[in-house]
């Protein structure tokens, strides 16, 4: 018998600072898609394919990281997901969101001025996704968010978008639906 695929889709932004991409979200994309194959799941990072940070797609799809400094074994561990195994892939379509059982969103979250954080990239990736959101699919939010705001922001942006209802993270009651055959649980920092 096949095991179910559990399909994981990890959705970035490009960060305001001038490496890119980030430091959160590719090598946590990568460490799941290294494990990936042996749990019967696949990565796929979306990235918005704009002229600062476009590239970042081509560069990871052929096995290189981004990130100039010492990353130890980063490099080497993108080469083996993206070329030797293939558990993960790059792109700019959204739409992959509608195979994901677990969304990840790893977005800037920077602050003003006066410290107040801006969340018009959590807004608008958290957009882009409900556009393809099926009932069910775990959303995670990793970016660094102030308390509530993933009820106050995310989720409502998620429930309009998809016309789904969901469940808030505090809410008690059993999940949208269970995971197919029990798939492995995933835990994060």
């Amino acid at each position: 018998m096949e095991p179910e695929t559990l399909h994981i889709v990890v959705t970035f932004a490009p960060l305001s600072a001038g490496i890119g991409m980030g430091y959160v979200g590719i090598p946590c994309a990568a460490l799941l898609a290294d494990v990936g194959l042996a749990l019967g799941f696949r990565v796929t990072g979306i990235q918005r394919r704009s002229e600062r940070s476009g590239w970042k797609i081509e560069c990871l799809n052929s096995g290189q990281s981004p990130f100039e400094g010492d990353e130890p074994g980063l490099a080497e561990l993108i080469h083996r997901v993206a070329v030797e195994k293939g558990t993960f892939r790059v792109t700019d379509d959204y739409s992959a969101c509608r195979e994901a059982d677990v969304i990840l969103i790893d977005v800037q979250t920077p602050v003003d001025d006066d410290h107040v954080p801006r969340y018009e990239s959590l807004r608008e990736v958290s957009g882009q996704v409900g556009q393809h959101l099926q009932p069910g699919t775990l959303v995670v939010i990793e970016s660094t968010v102030a308390p509530g705001t993933t009820q106050r922001v995310v989720q409502p942006i998620l429930e309009r978008e998809s016309g789904l209802k969901g469940r808030s993270p505090h809410s008690p009651g059993p999940p949208l639906r269970p995971p197919p055959r029990s798939p492995p649980t995933l835990g994060g920092r």
